[in-house]
């Protein structure tokens, strides 16, 4: 009864989330009218913001500012429609004119004997001449039927004429519409976006700003780049098709003024658009191609087209912008679908822009974080959750590729305290918890222990001959150099194999820099861990009680190691001890720490210093920049 009560408001609350978002869809799609114009205005203010702001610097004043921008801007896309509307026109009026040469190439596909496209070409035929023939066919033995003539009595109507100015009169008045807005929304953006933020951000200032201010620079920049990429590539290829050689109109295809317009705007379509833009000139070209040769402009016409499509989305766009969206590619389709749906071709050209937005305000306000979560371009889980997933699913293969790919980035001490020891804590949580199926623990600590051995084992093995601190023996096995006769560094696990394994990645790290360290096993008893402590008298005891728990056992070995070495200095390794440190460090001092740590580079850098205190000098010369440095230059002989 308690859980069903429970369950209620977390069902109610699904299902008024669900009953908003599909009132909020149908209010965009009845009211597109109103909206498509809108958030049309919203993206040229972002475009424009910039221009107006520049000339406000320069001493104009807000509202010439504002009109002149404004102004220049709408002529020119008035220009641009007027002349696409034309070439359009006289494209319309001179495709009949190409008519018998379309015919004849259609009749050479047909003569060009059986096949599917021959059979295509057959069927299209026929339904032509049964629909627009001069006289119908006359089946075997049968009269040929009457044919039957309408005449139409009625005064001429004006219905074409309602028909072709009613959608004009629609567009023009969006246009002004829109342009109305665009005035408005340069003119008073600051009061827009106070009024957006007392409306929206009441209690929640900071995060609203963060989410508008990211947004707005996000947007800007991404529509800003792309216009300029997508018209300097609509240039380039009206100038192609003008002007590279291949028959009296350059590539075959006239009007390249309207082409290069189309290939501009469609670029802004995601994926599909440009592919789009070339269909209807390769299409054209095919048609009023030489007879001779029907191939040869449409071959290289597709050559070309491709060449700059290469050269711009793989060179200039991610020179410019990387592509930095914060998008997902698959949301990124899945989006121009849905406002493709929603708005029309209008929605393909938006459906970028208010993605971001979407994915943006996911990011900052919790509510929304599902957008951000399925449409964002960030990883769905970091790298140690799904090297622990993998782990949890026994696919060791993937777990080890994603180490390997994970080591190509980031250094080796990043790889252990970000992928390997939060693996191994989500593991003992989810042990202690009692969620792991039987063998899952050891599983996890065996296919670790591989990883270190083989893959990063490999990578040290590269950096300890680099740096001249390893030599390789006749067997081709990797010795390093021991630190002396002495132990300078014992590692003594707290209470789980988990623990010994996090100090086995502690003494890889340490081993490269030629200072060797014993770690005692897991299953030793606390008395066998003091005496050897004892007997070997290291310079430096390294505890490791890898969070959850393990502090009262740490706390214990503390107290008995200080009783029997009063000198000796002890560091504890709370790796990952993310909260409660200032507590922790109270009590494991009173217990004998020297010293609590909460990462393994942490570690490194507090032993490192009390080594060579204890030996009396570093033993190499080499730095760190020196190591890394030789490391880099070895890992290329070897490739």
């Amino acid at each position: 009864m308690p859980a069903s009560s429970a369950s209620r408001p977390s069902t109610s609350r699904s299902i008024q989330v669900l009953g908003s978002l599909v009132l909020i869809i149908a209010c965009l799609k009845i009211a597109k009218q109103v909206f498509i114009p809108l958030a049309l205005a919203v993206l040229l203010t972002f475009i424009l913001s910039p221009l107006v702001i520049r000339l406000q610097r320069r001493g104009l004043g807000r509202t010439s500012s504002v009109l002149l921008v404004v102004l220049i801007t709408f002529t020119v896309l008035a220009g641009l429609c007027w002349g696409i509307a034309d070439q359009l026109r006289h494209l319309l009026v001179e495709i009949p004119k190409h008519r018998d040469d379309i015919a004849t190439k259609i009749s050479g596909l047909k003569g060009t004997g059986a096949g599917p496209v021959a059979e295509l070409v057959e069927m299209m035929n026929d339904i032509t001449e049964s629909v627009h023939g001069d006289s119908p066919k006359v089946p075997p033995g049968g009269k040929a039927p009457q044919q039957v003539v309408i005449v139409n009595d009625k005064a001429p109507s004006f219905s074409w004429f309602a028909g072709a100015v009613g959608p004009a009169l629609e567009v023009g008045l969006s246009g002004i519409f829109m342009a109305i807005l665009v005035v408005f929304m340069l003119a008073y953006r600051e009061d827009l976006r106070n009024r957006f933020f007392r409306a929206v951000g009441h209690g929640h200032l900071t995060t609203t700003t963060r989410a508008v201010d990211e947004a707005a620079q996000r947007i800007s920049r991404f529509l800003v780049t792309q216009l300029m990429i997508n018209v300097g590539f609509g240039v380039l290829w009206a100038l192609s098709l003008r002007f590279v050689p291949g028959g009296p109109q350059g590539l075959g295809v006239p009007y390249a003024f309207l082409w290069g317009c189309l290939a501009a705007a469609l670029r802004f379509v995601p994926y599909i658009g440009t592919w789009v833009a070339l269909a209807f000139p390769l299409v054209l070209s095919i048609a009023l191609s030489p007879i001779d040769q029907p191939w040869l402009q449409p071959i290289l016409l597709t050559a070309i087209f491709v060449a700059l499509e290469m050269i711009t989305g793989n060179v200039l766009e991610p020179l410019w912008f990387g592509h930095n969206t914060g998008v997902s590619p698959v949301a990124l389709l899945v989006a121009a679908v849905f406002w493709a749906w929603l708005w029309g071709p209008i929605g393909l050209v938006l459906a970028t822009p208010l993605t971001v937005c979407l994915v943006v305000f996911g990011k900052y306000v919790p509510q929304l974080v599902l957008f951000n979560v399925f449409l964002g371009s960030e990883a769905a889980l970091g790298s140690e959750i799904s090297y622990y997933q993998r782990l949890l699913a026994r696919d060791e293969d993937e777990a080890a590729d994603l180490v390997q790919a994970y080591l190509k980035e980031r250094p080796l001490e990043s790889v252990y305290d970000e992928v390997l020891l939060p693996a191994l804590m989500l593991a003992r949580r989810d042990e202690e918890r009692g969620s792991l199926d039987p063998g899952a623990d050891q599983f996890i600590r065996e296919v670790t222990q591989r990883v270190m051995d083989e893959i990063i084992g490999q990578h040290e093995r590269i950096r300890l001959v680099a740096t001249g601190k390893g030599e390789i023996d006749a067997t081709g096995e990797l010795v390093a150099p021991k630190g002396g006769g002495k132990l300078l560094i014992l590692g003594c696990p707290a209470r789980a194999e988990e623990d010994e394994l996090a100090l086995r990645m502690l003494a890889q790290l340490l081993q490269a820099d030629n200072y060797e360290m014993e770690v005692v096993s897991a299953q030793s008893l606390t008395s066998e861990v003091v005496a050897r402590a004892r007997k070997e008298g290291p310079a430096v005891i390294c505890i490791a009680a890898l969070p959850p728990g393990g502090v009262a056992p740490a706390s214990y070995l503390c107290k008995r190691l200080r009783l029997s070495l009063p000198d000796v200095k002890i560091i504890v390794c709370r790796w990952g001890q993310k909260e409660n440190l200032e507590k922790l460090q109270e009590r494991l001092t009173e217990a004998g720490a020297n010293k609590i740590v909460a990462s393994l580079q942490e570690t490194r850098l507090e032993v490192l210093p009390l080594v060579r205190v204890a030996t009396g000098g570093a033993p190499s010369k080499d730095g760190a920049k020196a190591e890394a440095s030789q490391l880099g230059i070895a890992q290329k002989k070897k490739k």
